[in-house]
């Protein structure tokens, strides 16, 4: 954990070693890239230069500069029920697609997070993220459920 300034170009994986490295010698799991509205990336990903060019390619936004790394041990269901609970508590309401789409993802992760999935969960939190993220007026509508959706494209089996 900290705060790093750190140059353009250096690889997600030098950043992490540069802060430290995962404690314990343990493994990556996840790596959220640009914070609650970012995207995951898995481990295969970490050689990924921290370039706007290299970003923009590989579809990963810099957003905040947030990188949140998980070991092995982290309850990713867990997280991305907390994001999503984040989501819909700062939604204003103001739109529909923001307002209903954020309380239905996060009841949605709720159930995913204990263990109490339906088959129907992956499909609808993959429509609800897309019409959010098409529809809704403001950037925290738009990015409501990117976090969500890269999560459920790296690891479909985290909402089985």
């Amino acid at each position: 954990p900290g705060v790093y300034e750190i140059p353009f170009g250096l690889t997600i994986r030098e950043l992490i070693d540069h802060a430290g490295g995962v404690p314990d010698g343990k493994k990556i799991q996840a790596v959220l890239m640009g914070g609650a509205a970012g995207v995951f990336i898995g481990p295969e990903q970490l050689d990924i230069h921290l370039t706007y060019e290299d970003m923009r390619r590989e579809k990963i936004p810099m957003g905040s500069g947030v990188v949140m790394v998980f070991d092995e041990t982290a309850d990713l269901r867990q997280h991305l029920y907390e994001l999503s609970r984040f989501f819909a508590h700062e939604s204003c309401g103001k739109c529909f697609p923001c307002q209903l789409g954020t309380q239905r993802q996060m009841e949605i992760m709720r159930h995913i997070a204990h263990n109490s999935a339906q088959p129907t969960d992956k499909a609808t939190l993959m429509d609800v993220g897309f019409t959010m993220t098409e529809t809704s007026l403001c950037g925290l509508g738009q990015t409501a459920a990117s976090a969500i959706m890269s999560a459920i494209k790296l690891w479909p089996e985290l909402v089985a």
